[in-house]
C-alpha cells in the first residue's frame, strides 16, 4: 500500500485493501493513514472520505497519525471546515491522550488558516494547543510567522517570534525568511524603501546572532530590499557576501540584479550580469530567464542578439509567451523600425494559444503614430 502511495497509484492501494479484507486480513490504522495521507495529496476530498468511512466500518482505531493524516488531507483539499470538524473530534471522543490529534494535526491546521489569510484564528489555534496539552514545534510557528508576514503584520508576527524564543524554540532558516520577506513585502508600501532596507539588514543581523545560517533565499531577499531602495552597491556587497559563504547565485538573483539594471539604464552592470547569467551552468533555463535576457538585449538596442536568444529558445522546446514578444517588438519601435515591430506583433498572432496584449498594441500605436502612420494606428 505503501509503495503505491508513494508512486501516486492510490486506487490501486486501495484495491490491495480490498484484497486484504476479501482475505480476512485486519487491516490497522497505518495503512489508513497512508491512504488518506494518498487521496489528500491528489485532493481527492471523495477519497479521503471513503477511507475514513471504510476505517469506521472495519473497527480500526484512528490514532494520532491518523488524526494528523485526516486534518492535513482536508486542508489540502481546501476544506478547512472539515479540517477543523475533525480536529474537534479526535479531541473530544479519543479516550487515550496518546490517540488524540498531535502537533501534526494542529501545524497543518494552523497552515492551512494561515495560508487562507485567516491569521487571527490560527494564532487563537497555536495558544489553544497548550490548553490541549500539545506543544507547538518550530514548524507551527514559523507556519504562523509566515502567515501573518504575508498579511503584512510584521508586529504580530515578531510577537509569535519572541513567543517561540520563550518556548526555547529554535527558529529556523524558514521562519526568518518569511519575517525578512514581509519586511520587504509589506512594510515597503507605507515606509520609505532606504527605512524598509535598514529594517532588512536588522532582521539579517539577528538572523545570524541566532546562530542560523542565511540560505540563497534570505540573500536574495535582502537583494530585492537593495533594488527596491536604489542602493545598487549595497547589492553588490550581498552578492559578494553569497559567494564568500560558499552559496552560488541562482536565476533569482541574477535576473532580480538584471531587471535593474537595464531599468536604469546601467549598460556595465547589466553586461556582467548577463555574461553570468548565460555561463553559469546551474541556472536553469526556462521562459523567465529568456524573457530576461530578450529584455536586456532589446533595452539595449541590440535586436540581432535579441532575436538570436528567441530563437535559441524554440531551438531548446521553449515556448515564447506574450512577454517575449512584447521585448521584443518595444526594442524596434524605441529604434523606429516599426516594420519588424509589425512581423513582430503578426508572429505573436500566429502563435497557438497566444494573443498580442494590450502592452503590445499600446507600442505599436506609438510608433506608428511617431513615425507618421497614423492611419495604421
Amino acid at each position: 500500500v505503501g509503495a503505491y502511495v508513494s508512486e501516486g497509484r492510490v486506487e490501486e492501494a486501495e484495491r490491495v485493501l480490498r484484497e486484504m479484507t476479501a482475505e480476512g486480513v485486519r487491516a490497522g490504522p497505518r495503512l489508513f493513514n497512508t491512504l488518506i495521507t494518498g487521496y489528500g495529496r491528489e485532493k481527492n476530498l471523495r477519497g479521503v472520505e471513503a477511507s475514513s468511512m471504510a476505517m469506521r466500518t472495519l473497527g480500526v482505531t484512528p490514532n494520532q497519525a491518523t488524526w494528523g493524516a485526516k486534518v492535513n488531507a482536508y486542508v489540502s483539499c481546501d476544506r478547512l471546515d472539515l479540517a477543523m470538524d475533525t480536529l474537534e473530534q479526535g479531541v473530544r471522543f479519543s479516550p487515550r491522550v496518546e490517540r488524540r490529534p498531535g502537533v501534526q494535526a494542529y501545524t497543518a491546521l494552523v497552515q492551512g488558516l494561515a495560508h487562507s489569510g485567516r491569521v487571527v484564528e490560527a494564532d487563537e489555534l497555536l495558544r489553544r494547543m497548550a490548553r490541549d496539552g500539545v506543544k507547538p514545534n518550530v514548524y507551527t510557528y514559523s507556519t504562523l510567522i509566515d502567515g501573518l508576514a504575508k498579511s503584512a503584520q510584521i508586529g504580530l508576527a515578531e510577537t509569535a517570534l519572541a513567543e517561540m524564543r520563550r518556548a526555547k524554540i529554535k527558529p529556523s532558516v524558514v521562519t526568518y525568511n518569511s519575517l525578512l520577506k514581509g519586511v520587504v513585502r509589506g512594510i515597503g508600501k507605507a515606509d520609505r524603501t532606504d527605512e524598509v532596507l535598514r529594517r532588512a539588514r536588522e532582521m539579517f543581523d539577528r538572523m545570524r546572532d541566532d546562530g542560523v545560517p542565511p540560505d540563497l533565499v534570505t540573500y536574495n531577499t535582502l537583494i530585492d530590499a537593495c533594488i527596491n531602495a536604489r542602493a545598487p552597491a549595497e547589492a553588490w556587497n550581498i552578492l559578494r557576501e553569497i559567494s564568500e559563504s560558499g552559496l552560488k547565485p541562482d536565476v533569482v538573483t541574477y535576473t532580480t540584479l538584471l531587471k535593474y539594471f537595464v531599468q536604469v539604464g546601467d549598460d556595465s552592470a547589466t553586461q556582467w550580469v548577463i555574461a553570468e547569467l548565460e555561463t553559469d551552468p546551474q541556472v536553469v533555463e526556462d521562459v523567465g530567464v529568456y524573457n530576461c535576457l530578450i529584455n536586456a538585449y532589446a533595452r539595449q538596442g541590440d535586436m540581432c542578439r535579441a532575436v538570436e536568444t528567441l530563437e535559441g529558445m524554440k531551438a531548446k522546446n521553449i515556448t515564447p509567451n506574450v512577454s517575449t514578444y512584447g521585448s521584443i517588438l518595444e526594442g524596434y519601435i524605441r529604434l523606429g523600425n516599426v516594420g519588424e515591430a509589425f512581423k513582430v506583433y503578426n508572429l505573436c498572432v500566429k502563435s497557438a494559444g497566444l494573443a498580442p496584449d494590450a502592452r503590445m498594441r499600446k507600442s505599436l500605436i506609438y510608433g506608428c503614430g511617431l513615425h507618421g502612420m497614423s492611419d495604421i494606428a
